[in-house]
């Protein structure tokens, strides 16, 4: 490989790798390897048309989202393409998902061509030029690209959508614009964002934001050895869950159990024991479900299932 040395503090670097070969080198004794070296090319194994990628952060996976997937699905077999490792990298603080990880898989099951999902390490493009990040993408075997009108890429953000459409076209890859959506509620109109979907999730608004995933908001909770139902109702601390609840406040939800180790993304109901209706009545520190309606009850196997509210 390329190795580098400091001779009397002059970087000097001795180079034994073929020129073709595409390697990103810190002149520091370090080696960084490039995704095509990290990550595995794109196969098309199972899917019909050429590798179509929609390049976004899809938190929320709302119909914005489903629009770029939706475009993807029509020039070929669609991936959701996102990056992993942003917060840690950028310093920003920790934050629940909008959506559970264990409930992805069944929502992209009921969109169109039901698009898998890749995820690059962010620190692995973090410091790629526009050229780079295109050129990486035709390494991986990506054939087109879509994105939303307000996508950027590339070190500090400095490539926008028409940059990409050039870098791309030298690859021979297709790209496709998508217009951004928008919603309108309230007799007011609202872009669809997942920055729109936590601001409607912190002031209790599930009907705004049912409207803007294209679904109810669901959450997942973990339910501890202790947990048990006690005259018709169940109290959880506000820490099981795994994806971002609303804001303190009564609603009225309708509630399963799932067992997602039994789920996969032709199954999009999961295994699942519906259980009813009530009202979910969250604090700072816990969570009460009030069970005014029951079809089934929490069988000794609880402990392999997992809470799914629906608001």
């Amino acid at each position: 490989g390329r190795m580098c040395k400091n001779s009397k503090n002059n970087l000097k670097c001795s180079n034994s790798t073929p020129k073709s070969e595409k390697l990103i080198t810190v002149c520091q004794g370090s080696y960084v390897p490039t995704l095509s070296d990290v990550v595995p090319k794109f196969e098309a194994v199972g899917k019909k048309g050429p590798t179509v990628v929609a390049l976004g952060k899809f938190d929320a996976l709302h119909i914005g989202h489903q629009a770029l997937a939706r475009k993807a699905a029509s020039m070929g077999s669609p991936y959701l393409l996102s990056f992993s490792g942003m917060a840690e990298v950028l310093g920003w603080p920790a934050r629940l998902p909008i959506v559970a990880p264990e409930e992805r898989s069944q929502i992209l099951a009921t969109w169109d061509k039901s698009p898998e999902e890749r995820v690059l390490p962010f620190i692995q493009v973090r410091h790629l030029q526009p050229e780079d990040f295109v050129r990486e993408l035709a390494d991986l075997g990506v054939e087109g690209i879509v994105t939303g009108s307000n996508y950027r890429f590339g070190y500090k953000a400095s490539g926008d959508t028409e940059l990409l459409q050039r870098l791309a076209e030298k690859h021979k890859m297709a790209v496709s614009v998508v217009d951004l959506v928008s919603i309108r509620q309230h007799q007011d109109s609202h872009r669809v964002s997942s920055t729109r979907v936590r601001e409607c999730l912190q002031i209790g608004d599930m009907a705004e934001a049912a409207l803007l995933l294209g679904r109810p908001h669901r959450c997942v909770l973990d339910l501890p050895p202790e947990c048990s139902l006690s005259q018709g109702s169940l109290v959880l601390p506000a820490t099981s869950v795994s994806n971002l609840i609303p804001s303190s406040g009564s609603y009225q939800i309708s509630f399963s159990l799932k067992d997602y180790s039994k789920n996969d993304c032709k199954n999009t109901k999961g295994s699942n024991s519906k259980l009813g209706s009530g009202i979910l009545t969250i604090n700072r520190t816990t969570l009460e479900l009030s069970i005014e309606n029951s079809c089934g009850q929490l069988g000794s196997d609880i402990l392999k299932r997992k809470l799914c509210i629906e608001f």
